[in-house]
């Protein structure tokens, strides 16, 4: 399973939304065009075969080149590594909408005017391939897209080519195909445009009555009934259908090629002009029989005359006649055959063929010929051998038996098919006991995140209900449980308090210890935290940070007076009610307006009356930090307003 899996660092697969004989149909997006696609993956088994990627590389290269309104686009072909695997991959126009497969289940037999509706349009894309040497080689309603708007969009072209060889060649099996197959391919001869028109026939027929012309148990005997019977007439099972659109279908299914339409072009012509059209119809009670085998008891019926007729020709005479003919008659064909046939003693035994491998036609066939008597005995499931064909026979080849033995065939039935149970939202544990018990077992395990238990699987490869080969694996998607929720941790530095905590806030965080610092930032903003920014962490966790309190003050020693010799002074005596008073230096950290490039400065010392005591111009870019330092030396019990611009501030100093 391939799901989130990125191709050619460019396609994004996502959910699978069809599987078929060989490959997984995912819903993708192209990131580098932004749209949506179809991506078909070749499943494990055909990516090992080289000849077959030789030649489906080649096939869907040369369908891509194909561009009409209803054939679904080959966008891309590609191969991408991913865990030690080569994935084939094909890149299509994704079409919203239903298979006509599904179209025919749901709602056939169809009217006479959509069934006209979908033939032209099949055959508009039979004709834009004709015309590039593509013969489609798989017409068939599951190969035909219905999308939303009603427009037909014919899919696989070139590709069915590939696949029909390896159906052939790699499964033994063309169970699905053999309905809509043209003699001609069934004989194994070469096709042209005519075998298409002969597929798409069988379509029409299945639109017009619900059914294909011919069914059987195996697909030797449909593709039989192919070659040697006509198909009922469709308007003689559905009445309700124009027997114009029926001479059409009946010219379609043709036995012989040059008995159908042509061409494309020739079809879309009497499909525009069918009520115009007079075409002899085959009747359903004609039928092509094969020669009967050499001594196989076949007899010929004679038409009868009236017996009234031949008694008034008859002469009296001839009734003395009829016994003495008759024993004459017997006893010359006695001592003739008696004369040719062989004695008993010298008949000559024959040699039992090895008809092993040999399909069932083709062993009967054989064994006729030989003047053996085949009997099929038995019908067992085999995985070796593929259906319809001999698996054992009773007696070993090249043993010498007298004419007529029977030999008895067992035919395989193919490898047996189970049903895959549902095993989405089972644990593992119980899922591997589930598949066991019909004979599968657990492919390709893959996990995501979900919403569903962990250790519940999600989904699961072939789906439920789906018929697959005893031994098949079911590949899995299973849950992880609900991911963890993680936030990622903001910059705080240069954020002031308030910022901050705002922050925290939306981000599912919360303020630890605050702490203050001198620093040379600005007062009050964020110089440290204590969990680096982009950190994933638990919502709730707690962040420490420290504040500045702007650059630390720098006081400086007082600088001792040069000791000056004066000629005493008579002191006045201190007046014993007064009060010593010392001076003091008060330090203001005033911060800069913002948007400003100057600004003024005052402070005034109410003590003992209002007294200005500061007023300076300050240049905002000479400061460091935007702050402005501010010394006034001035009695200790002093109390000072400060002004900035005029405007009265709250400052405080030291």
């Amino acid at each position: 399973m391939l799901r989130d899996v990125l191709l050619n660092n460019r396609y994004k697969l996502k959910e699978i939304i069809g599987v078929g004989g060989m490959a997984y149909v995912y819903d993708a997006y192209d990131q580098l065009l932004e749209r949506p696609v179809a991506i078909k993956v070749l499943k494990d088994d055909y990516a090992q075969m080289d000849d077959f990627l030789l030649k489906f590389k080649q096939e869907a290269t040369s369908a891509a080149s194909l561009s009409d309104d209803n054939i679904v686009a080959i966008y891309d072909v590609g191969i991408e590594k991913y865990q030690g695997k080569d994935i084939e991959y094909i890149v299509m126009e994704k079409i919203e909408g239903k298979t006509l497969k599904d179209v025919i289940e749901k709602e056939g037999p169809l009217s006479t005017q959509r069934i006209l509706n979908y033939a032209k349009q099949i055959a508009v894309a039979l004709q834009t391939a004709h015309r590039k040497g593509i013969v489609h080689r798989d017409i068939k309603p599951a190969n035909i897209l219905i999308n939303n708007e009603d427009r037909v969009k014919v899919t696989d072209f070139g590709i069915a080519r590939v696949s029909s060889q390896a159906t052939i060649t790699y499964t033994s099996s063309i169970l699905g195909t053999v309905h809509y197959i043209s003699p001609e391919q069934a004989k194994g001869q070469p096709i042209d445009a005519r075998s298409d028109l002969y597929s798409l026939g069988v379509v029409l027929y299945e639109m017009a009555t619900g059914s294909v012309p011919f069914d059987a148990e195996t697909p030797v005997s449909i593709a039989i009934k192919h070659l040697q019977e006509e198909a009922n007439l469709v308007h003689e099972i559905n009445p309700d259908i124009d027997q114009k659109l029926s001479q059409i279908i009946n010219k379609l299914l043709s036995k012989e090629p040059s008995s159908r339409y042509q061409s494309a072009s020739d079809l879309l012509e009497g499909l525009n002009n069918y009520k115009d059209i007079d075409i002899p119809l085959v009747s359903s009670d004609t039928k092509k029989i094969s020669a009967p085998a050499i001594g196989a008891g076949y007899v010929t019926k004679v038409e009868e005359k009236p017996k009234e007729e031949e008694q008034s020709k008859k002469s009296p005479w001839l009734y003395l006649l009829y016994p003495i003919g008759g024993l004459l008659m017997i006893l010359l064909i006695y001592f003739t055959l008696g004369s040719l046939l062989p004695k008993e003693e010298e008949s000559e035994q024959v040699s039992v063929p090895n008809v092993i491998d040999y399909s069932e036609t083709n062993a009967i066939e054989r064994l006729l010929s030989l003047n053996l008597t085949p009997v099929v005995e038995n019908r067992v499931y085999d995985d070796q051998i593929q259906k319809g064909y001999v698996v054992e026979q009773s007696i070993d080849p090249q043993t010498n038996v007298d004419p007529g033995t029977t030999v008895s065939l067992t035919i395989s039935r193919g490898t047996q098919l189970v049903e895959v149970p549902r095993i989405t939202r089972f644990s593992l544990e119980l899922a591997k006991e589930e598949l066991e018990a019909v004979g599968l077992t657990i492919g390709q395990i893959d996990e995501q995140y979900d919403n569903l238990s962990e250790g519940l699987i999600i989904t699961q490869i072939p789906e439920a209900y789906e018929k697959v080969a005893v031994g098949s694996k079911v590949d899995i998607l299973v849950s992880l449980g609900q991911e963890e929720r993680k936030v990622s941790v903001p910059n705080l530095r240069g954020q002031t308090e308030s910022t901050a905590l705002t922050t925290l806030s939306s981000r599912d965080l919360i303020p630890g210890e605050i702490t203050q610092k001198y620093s040379n930032e600005p007062v009050n903003t964020i110089i440290y935290q204590s969990i680096k920014h982009s950190t994933e962490v638990a919502p709730g966790t707690a962040i420490d940070f420290v504040l500045s309190k702007g650059p630390e003050p720098v006081i400086e020693e007082p600088k001792p007076e040069p000791e000056v010799i004066e000629e005493e002074k008579q002191e006045p005596a201190e007046d014993p009610g007064s009060e010593s008073v010392k001076n003091k230096r008060f330090i203001f950290q005033v911060t800069a307006p913002a948007g400003k490039e100057q600004f003024n400065v005052k402070v005034y010392n109410l003590i003992p009356e209002k007294t200005l005591v500061h007023d300076q111009d300050y240049l905002t870019s000479k400061l460091d930090n935007g702050m402005a330092q501010v010394e006034i030396i001035a009695r200790e019990d002093a109390n000072f307003e400060t002004y900035i611009d005029n405007v009265l501030a709250r400052i405080s100093y030291e």
